[in-house]
């Protein structure tokens, strides 16, 4: 390789560090006018605003709750803050102070559910990914393994994309199980390091900055009632939630498991 190459390319890698420095930058300074704003307002003080796998939605943290569960979600432009056991209140707007009503809730759910960043998902592609399904899912949890088994069995037979909700059935206060699912967020191949981990328990290193908090309790974000159990389902196209996803395995998927 000549001196020129090597310059181009040592210039392209100092650009992209660069330039990931900078996101970096201008997302914590988004969740600090965020948290600042929501301080000024409440009469609850947060301690903290974090991103969330969805696009524009950010999870507020309060005193005790650091590091365990948000207490509620809010949006960047400041217009609802709430979760899916209490609902979503308007902060700002002609509206401020009330409640959305069961039409305005569910088009947010819907608005949410399209907005989720897809690339931070562990991800399934099967067939030509037709269905589009969200998965929540733990690797300690008997019947998601046995799900996972149903999938991995049914892989020629699917025509659907499954997006991986990782967590674990011990994940409150038990540093092991945090760390192996922050391995699974941290691989280049995070399909493959939560296939390794559900089926064979084996567990890829943790060796970035993901946080296993944010995917572990976002069923806690939606302005619908989706189940705090493991597994359970959301077919994306009509925002239908299904528990006992190996019962409803064929109206899910399409295929029998």
């Amino acid at each position: 390789m000549t001196q020129c190459k090597v310059a181009v390319l040592a210039n392209r890698a100092v650009l992209a560090m660069m330039s990931a420095l900078l996101a970096t930058s201008a997302l914590a300074a988004k969740e600090a006018d965020i948290l600042k704003s929501l301080r000024a307002q409440l009469v609850d003080k947060p301690s903290a605003v974090r991103t969330s796998p969805i696009s524009g939605v950010y999870a507020v943290y309060f005193p005790g709750t650091e590091h365990i569960t948000p207490r509620a979600y809010v949006d960047d432009r400041m217009t609802v803050l709430g979760n899916s056991e209490t609902g979503y209140t308007y902060l700002s707007g002609p509206k401020r102070g009330q409640d959305l009503s069961s039409d305005e809730q569910r088009q947010l759910y819907r608005q949410w559910l399209g907005s989720l960043s897809k690339d931070q998902f562990p991800t399934y592609t099967f067939g030509t990914g037709k269905r589009q399904v969200l998965l929540f899912t733990a690797f300690d949890c008997p019947s998601c393994r046995k799900l996972e088994g149903a999938l991995q069995k049914r892989v020629k037979q699917l025509d659907a994309t499954v997006y991986i909700v990782p967590t674990s059935l011990r994940f409150d206060n038990n540093p092991d199980a945090q760390s192996k699912l922050k391995g699974v967020l941290c691989a280049d191949d995070k399909a493959a390091s939560w296939k390794s981990l559900i089926l064979n328990g084996q567990a890829s290193p943790a060796s970035c900055d993901a946080d296993p908090f944010a995917f572990a309790r976002l069923a806690l974000a939606f302005p619908a009632p989706v189940p705090n159990s493991v597994p359970t389902a959301i077919t994306l196209d009509d925002g239908k939630v299904y528990r006992l996803v190996l019962d409803h395995f064929e109206a899910i998927f399409g295929v029998k498991p």
